[in-house]
C-alpha cells in the first residue's frame, strides 16, 4: 500500500466516522418527533458545499486547480458555485 492510498484511507475512515456521529446526534435529537425527508439530499449538500469552499480557499480561489483537486469539471464547479451562492464569495 502506497503512502498517498494509506492518507486516502485515513481521510475516508475520519470523515465516515464524523459523518455517523453527526447522524446519530441527529437521530438522538429527532427521537420523539417526525424527521423532515430529504435527509440525504441535505448531507450531501452541505459536505459538498464545504469541499467547495475548503478547497477554494486552499487554492486561493484558483477554480481550475479546486476543480482539478476535487475530481469535477471545471464547469461544474462554476454550476455548484452558482447552485450555492458562492459565486460571489472571496476565497
Amino acid at each position: 500500500m502506497t503512502l498517498e492510498s494509506k492518507e486516502n484511507e485515513i481521510i475516508d475512515d475520519s470523515l465516515s466516522k464524523l459523518v455517523e456521529s453527526r447522524l446519530n446526534k441527529y437521530f438522538t435529537m429527532h427521537r420523539h418527533s417526525n424527521i423532515p425527508s430529504g435527509l440525504y439530499a441535505r448531507t450531501i449538500s452541505a459536505i459538498e458545499k464545504s469541499m467547495i469552499k475548503v478547497t477554494l480557499k486552499y487554492t486561493l480561489g484558483n477554480k481550475a486547480k479546486a476543480a482539478a483537486i476535487l475530481g469535477i469539471n471545471r464547469n461544474t464547479l462554476y454550476k455548484k458555485l452558482k447552485e450555492f451562492n458562492l459565486l460571489s464569495e472571496e476565497f
